[in-house]
C-alpha cells in the first residue's frame, strides 16, 4: 500500500513539471512574437521615405514645408487603425524633435531623411525629413 502512494505522488509531480514546461515553452514564444512585432514595425519607415525621396509632388511638399500632406501620404500609404504618423521637416543642421503633446504614445519609432532638391530647382537647399510612428 505506501508503494502505490508513491507512484500517485510521483505521477503527480510528473505532471507539475509537464505543466512548467508548457508555460514556459508558451511565454518564450510569445516573446519572441513581441521582438518580431517591433522589428516590423519600425521597419515600415524607411521604405515610406524612400518613396517620398522619389515622387516629385512629395518632394516639392518638404520643400514647402507642408509635413500634414507628408503625413496623410504615410497614414494613407500603412493604413492601420492604430498607427499614427507625424513628419517634421527641418534644416540639416537642426534637430528634428517632435514636441507634440496630448498623445499617448506606447511604442514609437523614428527615422529620418535628407532630400535634396531636384534638378529642376536653381538653389541647392536639402532639408531633413523625419518620420515618426506611434503605435497606440
Amino acid at each position: 500500500m505506501v508503494i502505490e502512494n508513491k507512484k500517485g505522488w510521483l505521477r503527480i509531480v510528473e505532471a507539475f513539471i509537464a505543466v512548467i514546461i508548457i508555460i514556459g515553452a508558451v511565454l518564450i514564444v510569445i516573446q519572441s512574437n513581441k521582438i518580431q512585432n517591433e522589428k516590423s514595425f519600425c521597419s515600415l519607415l524607411p521604405g515610406i521615405l524612400e518613396e517620398i525621396s522619389k515622387n516629385d509632388s512629395l518632394r516639392q511638399a518638404v520643400f514647402d514645408n507642408n509635413s500634414l500632406i507628408i503625413q496623410q501620404y504615410a497614414q494613407n500609404k500603412v493604413q492601420h487603425p492604430s498607427f499614427i504618423f507625424r513628419a517634421k521637416i527641418c534644416l540639416l543642421n537642426d534637430l528634428c524633435v517632435l514636441t507634440e503633446s496630448g498623445l499617448d504614445k506606447i511604442d514609437i519609432c523614428a527615422e529620418q531623411r535628407i532630400i535634396s532638391t531636384s534638378k529642376n530647382q536653381t538653389a541647392f537647399s536639402p532639408m531633413k525629413l523625419k518620420l515618426f510612428l506611434f503605435r497606440v
